[in-house]
């Protein structure tokens, strides 16, 4: 491919993916055509390609991986695990899309697990975006959702993906932005994007993309020590 730049939008479920993945969009970045549309749990929309959305769950179910069971750690760990040791050859009928475009994203929590897949794929300087949140945060979000019935999977989940980000952060040129920090001061963040990925973007038009209405306050919940280690070494790695 002759594109420039992939940056592959990583983030644990609930850490405001779909958020920053709108601000790239405003600032030049292109997602495709095929983006899956809003819902009342995310009413200004997700910014995921349909098509890397369903290659991703035909990725891990034709892998024999429950896309569904994310509530355990080791599953999480073997599935990504799997995709960084498999050496076959892949082609993708998805990326033509992107064949003119010198800068483009892709966005899907899947993608954590199966980044190494599109690491394979995508002939091209890959340069992971990561979001990241705190995971209290997430787990409350997730359980006001009634993603996962019980406290535990929820923790499970969120260190799971938060242990294969941190092995993702170690091998590759990637920019992490913390929520907080967005939210707290998004002029900072969306410039430390803008010159990270050397675009010429409208700053001012990105920053209208920052609802902090949708951002709730949650009733504060304990956390085991070694999720919160894990958390602050992929802050700081």
């Amino acid at each position: 491919m002759n594109n420039n730049i992939c940056i592959p939008v990583l983030g644990v479920h609930r850490s405001g993916t779909s958020l920053i993945t709108s601000i790239l969009k405003e600032l030049g970045v292109k997602l495709g055509r095929h983006l899956q549309p809003a819902s009342h749990d995310n009413p200004k929309g997700f910014f995921e390609n349909r098509l890397f959305q369903m290659k991703n769950m035909q990725l891990l179910t034709s892998n024999d991986f429950n896309i569904d069971a994310l509530d355990n750690m080791l599953g999480i760990l073997a599935a990504y695990q799997h995709f960084k040791d498999n050496n076959s050859t892949y082609s993708v009928e998805v990326m033509p899309e992107f064949t003119k475009s010198n800068v483009w994203a892709f966005k899907d929590p899947r993608t954590v697990i199966t980044f190494h897949f599109w690491k394979k794929v995508i002939a091209q300087d890959i340069r992971p975006l990561i979001m990241l949140r705190r995971p209290e945060e997430i787990i409350q979000s997730l359980l006001n959702r009634s993603d996962f019935s019980n406290p535990e999977g929820a923790v499970e989940c969120v260190h799971g993906l938060l242990k294969c980000l941190l092995d993702i952060k170690q091998d590759n040129d990637c920019l992490t932005i913390v929520h907080n920090k967005l939210m707290s001061n998004p002029s900072e963040s969306i410039r430390r994007i803008n010159d990270f990925y050397n675009l010429n973007g409208n700053i001012d038009k990105a920053l209208e993309n920052i609802d902090e209405s949708l951002v709730h306050c949650h009733q504060p919940i304990h956390i085991p020590i070694d999720l919160q280690k894990t958390y602050n070494e992929v802050a700081t790695a």
